[in-house]
């Protein structure tokens, strides 16, 4: 087979270069916007999931939030039981703060911020002041929660006092529950 040689003028290889670039233009175009409206469906599909679980964790922390412990199938001395340690609250906490001296960890203020009776329950807000490690405020926190308190944390705030979390202060609000007398 011969090839065929033809000789195309300036006009006919600029037009045929505008095609060639207008055509991939066109499918790259087309390409990306079909694979962007699959990604769009996926995000909305991915959107609807995560509403549904928002919504199911939100209706879970109001079931949560307005729960009886004592309908929760536990027995009068089991609930006596951490209850009876809740009567000494601030002796377990400076317990636990004693536990984690060693480490820095320090005790600035324990109060009582507000109380209230909730089931025959007193429900009592206590706020900690603390200054340690970050660290060393995760552990205080995970030994108040494996000590024997019926307690409840709302909420946690840690401030930095030196670079690199060396040295943080913690503001930590808890209600704890006690026998209603």
């Amino acid at each position: 087979m011969r090839l065929l040689k033809v000789r195309l003028k300036t006009n006919e290889i600029v037009l045929m270069s505008l095609i060639v670039v207008t055509f991939f233009a066109l499918f790259h175009f087309f390409w990306k916007s079909s694979t962007k409206v699959i990604t769009l469906n996926n995000l909305r599909a991915k959107s609807e999931i995560s509403k549904a679980a928002l919504l199911e964790n939100k209706n879970q922390i109001e079931k949560l939030s307005k729960r009886d412990p004592a309908s929760e199938g536990l027995n009068a001395d089991y609930m006596d039981k951490y209850l009876s340690f809740n009567d000494k609250f601030s002796s377990v906490i400076t317990g636990i703060v004693n536990s984690s001296k060693g480490r820095g960890f320090s005790l600035t203020k324990l109060s009582l911020e507000d109380q209230s009776i909730e089931n025959g329950y007193k429900k009592i807000l206590y706020s900690i002041d603390a200054e340690a490690t970050f660290i060393d405020i995760g552990k205080f926190l995970e030994k108040l929660e494996d000590a024997p308190l019926l307690t409840e944390v709302t909420s946690i705030e840690i401030n930095r006092i030196d670079v690199e979390m060396k040295r943080c202060q913690a503001q930590i609000k808890l209600y704890s529950y006690v026998r209603s007398e």
